[in-house]
């Protein structure tokens, strides 16, 4: 009515392209709704709000087949008969009403425990005017020094909207090493807009992820890299370690501060570590049990410098509504003698299926090493 005051009480915003860019929705929200399907219908079993998703959802399927498509078939009382559909329709981009209300319920889920969150655009902040360079720069302090993982996460997804200098690559590699699941798979979904083939070796060396989301995300980059190297006449970088060998590094059985946590797992620790120390540049691996003489034999008729990689696991928990969050400390000293030289801290979440305390404690190790070269180089 004419001349009446009507107060706004809310203000609505889409998300995607809105107060987040296009790429968070496809990138994060997308994939994680996919990687958390089961487990959500096995948790959700019987509750009102699913079975009300369901009922769409078999309306969904009845119309698909109205349509003359051939959906799998249908029995809510299966759960893998449900995820099956609902991947059907994911993977032919459907809007059908019961796949987005099912959606929404696994997002919101997921917002309320804190695995993912809406990240308001940190491009607003940013002055319209600003050069091209400082733009760059403002995004990687952000993904490199911001204590939010949210902060981190979008600043990967925007870096992919700027020039692809070597500055930008380098960044967006180290973020593959990051904690958290979100920043690693905004980070390899970047890399692969940016369509640099020299990033395909550190995608390669992040392929076995503990995170399905992120796995995908390396994948789906590959791909588009090698893609973009064909175009071009590029000849893709193989992952494996180039230039003479500088250092020879020993890689003991990791410790461990938790009491429950089996030397089974604490092995497989070791074989991730040696695993990808054997990846770096100059690096020559020694034997496992090898002798301080043999040792100083090796290192003095090739000329290398002696490091020992000594380990521990330090905390494993698990996280509200699901997942295992590990820490651990590398111990960085001389080889043979086993002189103190740096400490270096790695922690990292694994969510969903499978056994997450082991993808944890892996992803872990292999953050704290992405600091090896730097300890090393500086000796």
């Amino acid at each position: 009515m004419a001349g009446r005051e009507h107060p706004v009480r809310a203000i609505v915003l889409d998300i995607e392209g809105t107060t987040t860019p296009l790429a968070f929705v496809g990138d994060i929200l997308f994939p994680y709704a996919r990687a958390h399907l089961r487990e959500f219908l096995a948790a959700e079993a019987g509750s009102p709000a699913l079975q009300d998703a369901l009922r769409q959802l078999q309306r969904d399927r009845a119309d698909e087949v109205s349509r003359g498509e051939e959906p799998p078939d249908w029995n809510e009382s299966e759960p893998e008969g449900v995820a099956a559909l609902v991947e059907w329709l994911m993977d032919r981009d459907r809007k059908a009403p019961g796949l987005k209300r099912l959606q929404g319920l696994i997002w919101e889920r997921g917002f309320r425990a804190g695995s993912i969150v809406v990240l308001v655009c940190c491009l607003a902040l940013v002055p319209a005017a600003a050069a091209a360079d400082a733009r760059s720069d403002y995004l990687i302090r952000l993904l490199e020094g911001s204590t939010q993982f949210r902060v981190r996460a979008q600043a990967a997804i925007s870096l992919a909207s700027v020039e692809a200098a070597p500055e930008v690559v380098r960044a967006l590699g180290s973020a593959l090493s990051d904690e958290h699941p979100a920043v690693r798979a905004a980070a390899a979904n970047s890399l692969g807009r940016l369509e640099q083939p020299g990033a395909i070796a550190v995608l390669r060396s992040v392929a076995q992820d503990p995170e399905e989301p992120v796995r995908q995300a390396v994948k789906a980059a590959i791909a588009k890299l090698e893609g973009a190297a064909r175009r071009s006449g590029v000849q893709p970088v193989v992952a494996k370690p180039s230039g003479p060998p500088r250092y020879y590094v020993a890689v003991g059985k990791p410790a461990s501060r938790v009491a429950d946590l089996p030397p089974g797992e604490l092995d497989r620790a070791r074989q991730v570590l040696v695993e990808r120390v054997g990846q770096m540049d100059g690096v020559v691996v020694a034997a496992a049990n090898e002798s301080p003489t043999a040792a100083r034999g090796v290192i003095r008729s090739r000329s290398l410098k002696g490091f020992y990689i000594d380990s521990s696991v330090t905390n494993v928990e698990l996280k509200p509504g699901g997942g295992t969050r590990a820490s651990v400390s590398v111990i960085v000293a001389t080889y043979p003698d086993r002189a103190m030289r740096a400490i270096m801290q790695g922690s990292a979440t694994a969510m969903g299926g499978g056994d997450t305390r082991a993808q944890a404690v892996a992803a872990a190790f292999r953050s704290a090493l992405s600091q090896l070269s730097q300890a090393m180089a500086r000796e």
